[in-house]
């Protein structure tokens, strides 16, 4: 009697597994797919209250595929961030689109602009354009005009400073002079998705990610995806590839190419030609991805960057301007934290740096993806050969020397050039 009650609990067993896998396959196949033809992800009819509207007819040509779970409409449910995975089919092209932001978040959108300009009922569409009446500014100077790329209007910075609705900016919190809002809105207006103010302003208040990827485009060697435009709430941007994250197991020999490019890109960051300074506050590893056919690394999540014009502190010379601030680690011992002024008022400082070795490559990084740091298990022979490698991190991460930061991963990267010279990077397959 027991032997047949065993047999009948796995038969009956085996046929509930069945009916589950049967179910499961019945509602994967049969939900109903997200069509991008619709305007159920685009919310096109928001305009002029949105991010662009250059790629509407390609949306509306079905050259737009959702793929994996996202294209079914269960997956919308439980994609709170709004990010789907796409391809463009005429161009075979993989791409991310992205409503860059919840759907809780666009709706606070419109009620803090209507609930500004006393909208009642509430029409974002019409409060977008009160704000850009209120923030536009004609400009008297022909910046531009020697490439072809006139700029007649911008932003006025004092009225952008002193709104609410901007106040919690990244891009902006450091902006105080004319010339950088110039330089942001007319690299933005002249980019190939060609916004008009009313979206550059939709953006701003939602999440800075596509004005980022116009303003430092990948085309002059700035290590962001590129941005296409879009249609309506949905932007879209080049896929990059798989998080930094996800290659924690790969060879070290490839690690280290990464961990040179990221002490690189804090290099770029800090210094660079045009005098403006990057601070991402977020080093998660997680917000970087590597194409994988250049073994080039990306940061995909712009959302979180704050913008300093370094030729105007120098020129300004306020009190202590001079001296290269260092990243204190207050608050905290095992995150990473800043203060907004102290990168503002500074024309130098190792916040990057500090975000890099603390972040991403100390044996603790603040990273939760990456236990042991991106470096872990570095080869005995490495260690032979430089065995300063691993204090030299650590003292990257820790350090509190005005500058310290910066020599240190100066010599880092030295000793990562010297270890991968003869390397071919492309050959490498994990």
């Amino acid at each position: 009697m027991q032997l047949k009650r065993r047999i009948r609990l796995q038969r009956n067993k085996g046929i509930g597994y069945f009916i589950a896998a049967g179910t499961l396959l019945l509602f994967y196949t049969k939900l109903l797919p997200i069509h991008l033809n619709t305007q159920t992800l685009t919310s096109s009819e928001s305009c002029p209250a949105c991010y662009s509207q250059n790629l509407c007819s390609n949306f509306k040509s079905d050259e737009f595929e959702l793929v994996g779970w996202d294209r079914f409409s269960l997956a919308k449910l439980l994609n709170e961030r709004n990010v789907f995975q796409a391809v463009w089919k005429p161009r075979s092209q993989a791409v991310v689109l992205k409503k860059l932001g919840t759907d809780r978040e666009l709706i606070n959108l419109d009620n803090r602009l209507c609930n500004y300009f006393h909208s009642e009922p509430c029409d974002s569409k019409k409060a977008v354009e009160s704000l850009e009446n209120l923030v536009l500014q004609h400009k008297s100077n022909l910046q531009g005009l020697g490439n072809g790329e006139l700029s007649s209007i911008t932003l006025n910075v004092d009225k952008l400073k002193i709104l609410p609705l901007f106040e919690d900016v990244d891009v902006l919190q450091c902006v105080s002079d004319q010339n950088l809002v110039d330089f942001i809105v007319h690299n933005s207006l002249h980019h190939r998705s060609l916004p008009h103010i009313h979206n550059l302003l939709t953006v701003l208040l939602v999440n800075q990610e596509p004005v980022i990827s116009m303003i430092f485009p990948q085309s002059r060697g700035w290590p962001f995806p590129d941005y296409y435009g879009g249609c309506g709430r949905l932007a879209v941007f080049q896929y990059i590839g798989q998080p930094l994250d996800s290659y924690y197991n790969y060879s070290w020999v490839l690690r280290a190419y990464f961990a040179l490019q990221l002490l690189k890109l804090a290099q770029l960051f800090s210094k660079n030609k045009y005098g403006l300074a990057l601070y991402p506050t977020d080093w998660s590893a997680n917000n970087f991805a590597v194409d994988w056919s250049t073994k080039q690394l990306y940061l995909v999540d712009m959302e979180n960057i704050i913008l300093v014009n370094q030729t105007r502190v120098i020129h300004m010379k306020a009190p202590g301007w001079d001296i290269q601030h260092a990243a204190d680690r207050f608050g905290c011992e095992d995150c990473f934290s800043f203060h907004t002024q102290d990168l503002c008022t500074h024309a130098y400082t190792d916040h990057n740096y500090h975000g890099v070795c603390g972040g991403l490559l100390s044996k603790k990084p603040y990273s939760p993806g990456l236990p042991g740091g991106l470096l872990h298990s570095t080869p005995t022979q490495v260690l032979t050969r430089y065995p300063e490698l691993l204090g030299l991190i650590e003292e990257c991460a820790l350090s509190s020397k005005p500058g310290g930061r910066e020599q240190t991963a100066k010599l880092l990267i030295e000793i990562l050039q010297s270890e991968l010279q003869d390397v071919n990077i492309q050959e490498l397959d994990n």
